[in-house]
């Protein structure tokens, strides 16, 4: 398996509240951590990966909640791989790309 990481986003937490519209900032030991939107995505031989980059992309709530791009390619070899860590940096994304390639033999399971 095969992790790139483009950007700096680093996972937080968040809890419900009701009192701030039902997000409120995860409190652990003194630190203060906001919510933040993981956005996870397979492929496999899909070129319309592009078209959803651009999607995450475009959604006003980035400049207010940190988005972060997880890309599991499930192809037999980095088939995605240039492709999306251009569109992270073109699109400014941060992004995790996982190269996870799927079970040839999953059918026997």
């Amino acid at each position: 398996m095969t992790m790139i990481v483009h950007g700096s986003s680093i996972p937080v937490g968040s809890r419900p509240n009701p009192e701030l519209g039902g997000i409120a900032p995860r409190v652990e030991a003194g630190s203060c951590r906001w919510p933040s939107i993981d956005v996870c995505i397979c492929t496999y031989y899909r070129t319309t990966v592009l078209d959803a980059l651009r999607g995450v992309a475009a959604q006003s709530v980035r400049s207010e909640i940190p988005i972060r791009v997880v890309i599991a390619d499930n192809a037999p070899y980095v088939e995605a791989q240039s492709r999306v860590l251009a569109a992270a940096r073109e699109f400014d994304l941060d992004m995790l790309y996982v190269h996870a390639p799927a079970n040839k033999h999953i059918h026997r399971a």
